[in-house]
């Protein structure tokens, strides 16, 4: 594959993956926000394990992101990596 492909394959890899990284966060800011208002009503355990559970899906698909970012930076770079 040529390297303008393979920039332009990850280019759009990561913008599918940034989207990703953001509906996570508003999924995690959401569920926070729900705990707040509702806090008097819901188990704190219970919060804590979906909130945590929300956070974990946030990170995986950030490091995802993040993984593909540094694969397009040495691509652009022309760096080879074998």
């Amino acid at each position: 594959m040529s390297n303008k492909n393979r920039i332009a394959q990850l280019t759009e890899q990561a913008d599918q993956l940034l989207e990703q990284v953001e509906a996570s966060q508003n999924l995690l800011t959401g569920i926070l926000l729900h705990v707040d208002k509702h806090s008097l009503s819901l188990n704190i355990s219970t919060a804590f394990s979906v909130a945590l559970e929300a956070h974990c899906q946030f990170a995986k698909a950030d490091r995802k992101l993040l993984k593909c970012r540094l694969r397009l930076i040495y691509e652009r770079s022309g760096h080879d990596n074998k």
